[in-house]
């Protein structure tokens, strides 16, 4: 499925690093310390977090109206996009060893 979710990007400049945070998808957060990085991770995060609540057979929640949302003080806000089908692909042939059954993925109506 592809999904697509605004994120908090916060710059923290006493520790020299982006903070990344999904607020629709609890536990769904990282950081970086360059903007690249932190959108590499981001796009990253978001993809594991998908995945996981759709093979563990969770509710996926709505993702928020960006303009709805207040920008972080010292950031901003972006749209990060999720591919979960290509996500789990990569994830079976970076672990061989591990089968999962990914028939018990749910398809989710708010999906994109």
């Amino acid at each position: 499925m592809i999904y697509i979710y605004p994120a908090e990007f916060t710059y923290i400049p006493d520790e020299g690093y982006y903070d990344v945070k999904f607020p629709d998808i609890k536990g769904c957060f990282t950081f970086g310390e360059t903007l690249k990085e932190a959108v590499e991770m981001a796009d990253d995060v978001l993809n594991l977090c998908l995945w996981s609540k759709e093979y563990n057979g969770e509710d996926i929640p709505m993702p928020s109206d960006i303009n709805a949302l207040t920008k972080p003080e010292q950031g901003f806000l972006s749209y990060i996009l999720a591919d979960t089908e290509k996500y789990s692909a990569v994830m079976v042939r970076e672990n061989p060893d591990k089968h999962y059954d990914l028939s018990r993925i749910k398809k989710e109506p708010h999906a994109v």
